[in-house]
């Protein structure tokens, strides 16, 4: 089941290069008008179902900045950006463990890119872009090992087979712009969508890929305003939806109406 998660929490106690330029046809285009805009966005237009999860914290913890979440078949992960830290707890919210290991010394990272899973055998992969590696730890936060990156990727996320599908949509200088694919120790192997036109930049702090099956991952192209399908068997890329704006404005706030109380302290997860 895939989910999206929604942060309530208050101050309380062997590979070949190749190169593709974007130039496949989509398999659906849709015309947007953003001339018209909606005032309001029902919650329940976007999800099918809500899941309030409390999470519990030892005495004296809390988590002061949440930007990210990650789960795994057994627990789930929770970056707090002003600490540097991460919090691990169970499904149920029960808190399990912290991993602090900021710093610049062996295991260390400067800073939290991005944070990742891997399930054979269970590992939390920690990748800092601004030092161009990616740290790999267990659960309980003991280091195993580091894999240095050939070339910085905006958006990062681990494949079945242990390599990583990396995006890149805006320039970033002697860098691969676009979509390709970075071997298990951390080199350019394969170019599966080459970005020719660098400008002008499009950038968003929120993570471009998401999950659609196992086997699949899905791309949000701000560039091009194309979705995009990974399939990791195939190792290709698919063009799946292109949006054609009709008039492009200067995007404004939208409110989101929800039953949920604003006092409910925990992690909410929403199934869709």
């Amino acid at each position: 089941m895939k989910y999206v998660y929604v942060i309530l929490v208050f101050l309380l106690c062997g590979c070949s290069r190749s190169f593709r330029s974007d130039n496949e046809s989509c398999k659906v285009s849709v015309d947007v008008d953003f001339s018209v805009v909606e005032e309001c966005l029902s919650l329940a237009d976007i999800v099918s179902a809500k899941q309030i999860i409390p999470l519990s914290l030892p005495k004296g913890e809390v988590i002061g900045r949440p930007v990210q979440v990650c789960t795994s078949d057994s627990c789930l992960f929770v970056y707090d950006q002003l600490q540097q830290a991460i919090y691990r707890f169970t499904k149920d919210g029960t808190f399990l463990n912290k991993i602090h290991r900021q710093g610049q010394g062996p295991g260390e990272y400067t800073t939290v890119t991005r944070l990742m899973v891997g399930s054979h055998p269970e590992a939390l992969y920690v990748y800092d872009k601004v030092a161009g590696k990616i740290h790999i730890y267990t659960f309980t936060g003991d280091f195993l090992r580091t894999i240095t990156t050939e070339y910085m990727a905006n958006h990062i996320t681990l494949l079945p087979d242990g390599s990583f599908l990396c995006f890149t949509p805006d320039f970033i200088y002697n860098g691969p712009c676009g979509l390709w694919r970075m071997s298990a120790d951390g080199k350019l192997c394969k170019m599966l969508l080459e970005y020719k036109e660098k400008y002008p930049v499009v950038s968003a702090y929120w993570n471009r890929f998401y999950a659609v099956s196992s086997q699949t991952v899905g791309i949000a192209c701000p560039a091009t305003d194309r979705y995009l399908h990974y399939d990791c068997k195939a190792d290709s890329v698919s063009m799946e939806l292109q949006i054609n704006s009709r008039q492009h404005t200067t995007f404004q706030s939208v409110a989101v109406q929800s039953s949920l109380s604003p006092l409910q302290p925990g992690l909410q997860s929403y199934p869709i």
